[in-house]
């Protein structure tokens, strides 16, 4: 039995390439998927075909490329910081005074969870 896939109507998405896509089935008023492709083609661009994740799948892919993104920064990560500088015994001393004067917490409320242990 062949299921009747239901229209995605979001109206743009990025893809993992950095193109921002809108959704075709916006520029027409036909449900039919031939009548939006045609309408995606008579636009002389670049058209991306695709379908959603089923939710089922949903987490595990968002948790791939969770692992992905978090690869990339790892080897990105040491050529975006910058060196770091030692701050001298002026700059330390100046940072005291000011909390002194703010109090603790930078004169900013604290607000606490509960009891202390």
């Amino acid at each position: 039995m062949s299921r009747r896939a239901k229209m995605n109507m979001a109206p743009m998405a990025v893809a993992s390439d950095g193109a921002l896509v809108v959704n075709t089935a916006q520029l027409t008023t036909s449900n039919s998927l031939p009548a939006i492709i045609k309408a995606a083609e008579s636009t002389g661009l670049d058209v991306f075909i695709g379908v959603v994740v089923p939710e089922r799948l949903r987490s595990r892919v968002l948790r791939d490329l969770n692992d992905a993104a978090a690869d990339i920064v790892g080897r990105l990560g040491p050529t975006l910081t910058a060196p770091v500088v030692e701050a001298s015994a002026s700059d330390h001393a100046a940072v005291v005074e000011h909390r002194g004067r703010q109090g603790r917490h930078g004169g900013r409320p604290q607000h606490r969870r509960g009891p202390r242990a």
